[in-house]
């Protein structure tokens, strides 16, 4: 599987959007086809990033790069997308059409949504210019820019040579980030901590922490230590119903080896028989990462549980985590 700091993922390619034809080439006009682009809205094998807010899904520009058989970029098509496209489920998908190919060979095509403000690409990428290589390395130097949102994404498929009628191509985008949510067990009646304030240690500084707060509606995302707002979200088990408080995009992530990252946690502990304590809690990355994995990927929703806070006689905290992946 790839990882979370790889600048495309290849999509599946060669199968068509359902309902759709192959598209008929126009000989006069050069060669054509049709990419059917689809928003999957997670690499963890769930069945859909439900958590997903309106800005994660939003494509507002769209470009193609296509390269030829060689690797060097043939052609860039820009504004693909003449209204903002915002899928309201996985399996939605939008036509694009790729015209004048100079001929059926082989080719390559990385997509990009949301690059417009990717200045590397607006002043470098051009026809002859570059190659594949080169594109991938021009479009990771942009994610040491500030994030911004609607997300970066990117996709890439292969298109075959063909003889008569053009492949169906098929390509899927993908945020360049991954997402990092908290949810903490009923702060009243099971855990006894509320959070006041969240940091990442030994974060990459292409690492960003996000405040949930009016996010379809933000600008550029900035780093701020600005104290998290929380979503109550009602759970029942066999004990009872609770109310859990889930921080939503605590932070975004643009590489992350869990292994090296730590989340620590602020905020006040109930005490049996005293008032609250002002406490620190530090939970490695790794807690949420399923068995045998290493990193953080893209384009997936983590979200880290604190299940329990166990106070011993000597005042020792331990802090039980589970984890979700969306």
């Amino acid at each position: 599987m790839k990882k979370i700091f790889l600048p495309f993922i290849a999509a599946l390619a060669f199968t068509a959007c359902t309902g759709d034809e192959n598209p008929v080439l126009n000989e006069a006009e050069g060669q054509s086809l049709e990419i059917c682009i689809s928003q999957p809205m997670t690499r963890a094998g769930a069945d859909s990033y439900a958590v997903a807010t309106e800005a994660e899904c939003t494509v507002e520009t769209l470009d193609a790069y296509l390269f030829d058989n060689s690797g060097q970029l043939e052609k860039v098509y820009k504004n693909l997308v003449t209204e903002d496209w915002v899928p309201q489920s996985p399996t939605e998908s939008k036509n694009v059409t790729l015209d004048g190919l100079k001929d059926k060979s082989a080719r390559t095509v990385l997509l990009v949504a949301n690059g417009a403000e990717v200045t590397s690409l607006v002043e470098s990428a051009a026809p002859g210019a570059v190659t594949k290589s080169e594109f991938e390395s021009l479009l990771t130097d942009a994610m040491s820019a500030p994030l911004a949102c609607p997300l970066l994404m990117t996709a890439e498929a292969k298109i075959p040579a063909w003889t008569d009628q053009a492949p169906a191509v098929q390509a899927a985008l993908q945020r360049v980030v991954a997402r990092l949510d908290l949810k903490i067990y009923d702060p009243e009646n099971i855990t006894g901590f509320s959070l006041t304030k969240a940091e990442l240690l030994e974060a990459s500084t292409l690492s960003y922490v996000f405040p949930n707060v009016d996010f379809a509606q933000c600008g550029k995302i900035k780093l701020t230590n600005a104290a998290p707002v929380a979503e109550n979200v009602e759970r029942t088990d066999v004990f009872g119903t609770y109310t859990d408080r889930l921080y939503k995009a605590l932070f975004y992530l643009y590489a992350a080896p869990a292994s090296q990252m730590t989340l620590r946690l602020y905020g006040e502990q109930t005490l049996f028989g005293a008032g609250p304590a002002e406490v620190i809690y530090d939970i490695p990355l790794s807690k949420i990462l399923p068995e045998g994995k290493s990193d953080i990927e893209r384009n997936t929703c983590y979200t880290l549980v604190v299940e329990d806070i166990d106070i011993s006689d000597s005042g020792s905290f331990d802090v039980t985590v589970g984890f979700e992946v969306d």
